[in-house]
């Protein structure tokens, strides 16, 4: 999804994805959109790129666990997500901007 592309997070393309499928002013996406800025924390100097995509999923996790729902039903929304008709629509910003600075 390339959420997370050369050890940079892309936070405007994560909290997007989410507001498509929950809606843009949701309580989920308020969160995640807070919530995915705190856990760049838990990243910060990682340069393995598989350790920093876990410990961020990791975070994003433990944080929003209350929006949870189960492993079977995620698997599955994850191997129907067209990801690849998703991104060319994605707002100007998360396009001018595609990698977070940390």
């Amino acid at each position: 999804s390339d959420i997370i592309n050369h050890g940079k997070i892309n936070r405007e393309l994560l909290v997007h994805l989410a507001s498509l499928v929950n809606g843009k002013n949701s309580r989920v996406v308020r969160k995640l959109n807070t919530v995915s800025r705190l856990c760049l924390d838990s990243i910060n100097g990682m340069s393995d790129r598989c350790h920093l995509a876990s410990t961020y999923n990791d975070c994003l996790n433990e944080n929003m666990i209350e929006f949870a729902f189960p492993l079977d039903i995620a698997e599955e929304a994850v191997r129907k997500m067209p990801f690849h008709l998703i991104q060319p629509n994605l707002p100007q910003e998360a396009r001018s901007n595609p990698f977070y600075k940390h």
